[in-house]
């Protein structure tokens, strides 16, 4: 990490940041002389139950927190460039997540277990946050990737991976165990701890930053820990931080042979393709006319795929039938007319990470290029 050269954008990305601790952050955020770009994702709308904990105005219930957040950065800083992301973030691919750093400000383990493990694996900067009301304690956590660091699942017991279901919801409409209802002020600080740690890690100050470690503020006896998260062995998470190439190309623009042929020969040979991050799985779909002998293939995510297409020769109905899954695409295995369609017809999106592996060797690639 080094301080800002001319000419080079720093983006902080915010997941969760309409919340009690996301809301306050982001004004702070955008204060941030250094910072250029900023990315805001959050799924949920706000409601008027928001307006007693978060930093929103009364007109803002019923609109995206996301969205109302962005347009607060705006109206404060003109010149930063700021995305709002509507989307729950597990959902979306992981080269969402490239920044220079991550905040965290989630309300529950498994949304922070997939962004602590995929900013891991991009090798990018996490500052996680949360609050207590009782005791009335603010904490913050910074991980940085590298060899024998602590990740955030160092630190979990068997317990919490059990408990991992269990989502705290703002309102509790839809939670399995009681909402935190942390007060405003309490939001504040821990977001105030954790813009501190991203401004030091922005400035390049590790020496003086949280890296590994945990800062807690117990505000209801004034008094204040430093914890230093070691290092698990046994750890659940692998811990590795990807070599992953850029594609700088839209899906749209790639073809399945394309992407195969990355595999290191120049053509699709033997390799293999698949998602390198919560691999998911791959559907192959036989589309039959029912007027004359012409069959048509399609393969893909399952959402990618159509559940109808017209027959190429007569243009009349087709019967659809699943003639496989596997969790990856092998060339050997497909039709040559497949290596043709573009990697967007197949369910890939701009920052999605997959591999593609040929003899023993294996690459990893993220498509879509860069954040600008």
């Amino acid at each position: 990490m080094s301080r800002k050269k001319p000419g080079n954008f720093i983006v902080v990305i915010v997941v969760g940041c309409g919340g009690n601790i996301g809301s306050h952050v982001v004004a702070h955020i955008a204060r941030m002389a250094i910072v250029d770009h900023v990315v805001l994702i959050d799924r949920d709308t706000y409601e008027e139950v928001n307006l007693a904990s978060q930093d929103i105005l009364p007109s803002d219930v019923g609109k995206p927190k996301a969205e109302v957040q962005a347009r607060r950065l705006r109206a404060i800083r003109p010149s930063l460039i700021v995305e709002a992301v509507s989307h729950d973030v597990t959902t979306l691919p992981i080269g969402t997540l490239r920044g220079d750093v991550v905040l965290g400000c989630l309300d529950n383990n498994l949304t922070r277990q997939f962004v602590a493990e995929a900013t891991w694996h991009l090798g990018v900067p996490y500052i996680d946050a949360g609050v207590r009301n009782d005791g009335l304690l603010a904490r913050a956590s910074a991980f940085l990737p590298s060899e024998n660091a602590p990740c955030m699942q160092c630190s979990w017991t068997n317990e919490m991976y059990v408990a991992l279901e269990h989502v705290y919801s703002c309102n509790g409409a839809e939670a399995m165990v009681p909402p935190t209802r942390s007060p405003s002020f309490l939001g504040s600080l821990a977001a105030s701890l954790q813009v501190i740690e991203c401004s030091k890690l922005l400035e390049g100050n590790l020496d003086r930053a949280i890296v590994g470690k945990q800062v807690l503020l117990d505000a209801n006896s004034q008094r204040h820990y430093l914890t230093r998260l070691p290092h698990n062995d046994h750890c659940r998470f692998d811990h590795q931080v990807w070599d992953i190439e850029q594609i700088d190309q839209d899906p749209a623009q790639v073809t399945l042979g394309e992407a195969l042929a990355l595999g290191g020969n120049g053509s699709a040979g033997n390799a293999r393709l698949a998602f390198s991050f919560r691999p998911q799985v791959f559907f192959r779909k036989k589309f039959t006319c029912s007027s004359c002998p012409s069959v048509t293939e399609r393969v893909g995510l399952r959402e990618a795929l159509p559940t109808y297409v017209a027959c190429d020769r007569c243009g009349e109905t087709t019967e659809e039938e699943i003639v496989g899954i596997a969790p990856e695409l092998a060339a050997t295995a497909l039709d040559p007319s497949l290596l043709g369609h573009s990697m967007v017809s197949i369910g890939f999106r701009k920052g999605d990470v997959f591999t593609v592996t040929n003899s023993d060797q294996a690459r990893r690639f993220e498509i879509g290029g860069n954040r600008a």
